[in-house]
């Protein structure tokens, strides 16, 4: 059984963050609506209902709409960090516009807005 790292509840479903399997859109019963596969993920943040940014999986962070569960956007992890820079995501904030990410580049702290 895989382990359930992070879960957001709407008004309708649960969105439940799997290890090696990714996203599910589960009801209050705990049924299977949908799903999102994502074999690797290390950050996970619920963001505007109801989008979540997820990854990296591929080298690209998803930005997924959970009523769709299809991928919004997504992000080059390229254009968060360069080949060999450390990143740790600390908060992911936005809309579907534009997303604003904090956390630690190379042990220093950053702050990056990227437009959707």
């Amino acid at each position: 059984m895989k382990h359930a790292n992070d879960v957001v509840l709407y008004e309708d479903y649960i969105i439940v963050n799997f290890d090696e399997i990714g996203l599910r859109k589960l009801t209050y019963d705990g049924v299977e609506i949908d799903k999102y596969p994502m074999t690797t993920n290390s950050d996970f943040h619920a963001i505007q209902d109801p989008y979540v940014f997820i990854g990296p999986n591929r080298n690209m962070y998803h930005f997924v709409d959970t009523t769709t569960m299809k991928v919004y956007k997504k992000i080059r992890k390229s254009s968060l960090a360069k080949p060999g820079e450390s990143v740790i995501l600390l908060n992911v904030e936005g809309n579907p516009e534009k997303i604003t990410i904090e956390g630690f580049k190379n042990g220093q702290k950053f702050s990056q807005t990227i437009l959707l």
